[in-house]
């Protein structure tokens, strides 16, 4: 995980000018909702960067951004995570996805 000491907007600002411009919604059933419309799955993308912004004082609270790619749907973009005392676990579930398939291609790349 890329553990950078950023503060929230300034990691969503560099992530912007780096081509990131896409806001992604997480859609209930292990999608996520494309702002121009339709649902995407895990397979469509690769996960690109993870960020964890956490709180000292508050340990279990936490947020998470992933900046995410498709080149099938040629888009790239944001999904942001906020995490309390309830966690979702479709999101969980989805995010694993995208990890699972990151830690994939780099054992096939090494």
């Amino acid at each position: 995980m890329n553990k950078i000491n950023y503060e929230l907007l300034d990691a969503i600002y560099d992530l912007k000018k780096k081509g990131y411009t896409v806001d992604f919604n997480y859609r209930y059933s292990g999608m996520l909702l494309h702002p121009k419309g339709g649902a995407l799955s895990p397979e469509d993308f690769s996960l690109d960067l993870e960020y964890r912004f956490l709180i000292e004082s508050q340990p279990e609270e936490h947020s998470e951004l992933y900046a995410i790619s498709s080149k099938r749907y040629s888009i790239k973009g944001l999904l942001f995570i906020g995490y309390g005392m309830i966690i979702d676990n479709e999101i969980n579930a989805f995010i694993s996805k995208l990890i699972s398939q990151k830690q994939k291609l780099q054992g096939a790349a090494n």
